[in-house]
């Protein structure tokens, strides 16, 4: 992947405090949006993955000015569930490619709609609490 790419992120990684954990800093972030694509939830988790939805638009944010180093802790996070893809994402209505995690296992595409707020309300809390445990 061309690291010059940012990164798209749609699910937990859109959270503040999760970005720091993970990265310990806060990136540039820019709104943005990944038409053709839709935010589920990942199956058996309480975390997301994306699926291709024809006429879905996954909200999300572009992740820019990240370093190796960062890119090694995101890779990390996200574990062996997902890998980088390059997609397409719309910033105030100019298309540009950028880098997303994609899931490794098939989704179903018609899968329930995964929420960050509902996430933040019902998951965050033991999350953040089990990723702490699980770092050095």
């Amino acid at each position: 992947m061309p690291p010059q790419l940012p990164l798209f992120v749609y699910g937990t990684l859109r959270d503040g405090d999760i970005r720091a954990l993970v990265i310990g800093r806060e990136p540039t972030l820019t709104a943005a949006r990944a038409p053709g694509l839709a935010v589920v939830g990942f199956p058996g988790k309480s975390y997301p993955a994306l699926v291709s939805d024809a006429a879905g638009v996954a909200e999300g944010l572009l992740l820019t000015d990240l370093v190796a180093a960062e890119w090694a802790a995101l890779d990390a996070y996200e574990g062996a569930d997902y890998e980088r893809r390059i997609i397409m994402v719309d910033v105030d209505g100019v298309m540009g490619e950028a880098v997303v995690y994609w899931p490794l296992v098939a989704v179903r595409a018609d899968s329930a709609l995964w929420s960050l707020d509902r996430w933040q309300r019902n998951h965050k809390a033991a999350f953040l609490i089990e990723e702490a445990r699980g770092r050095p």
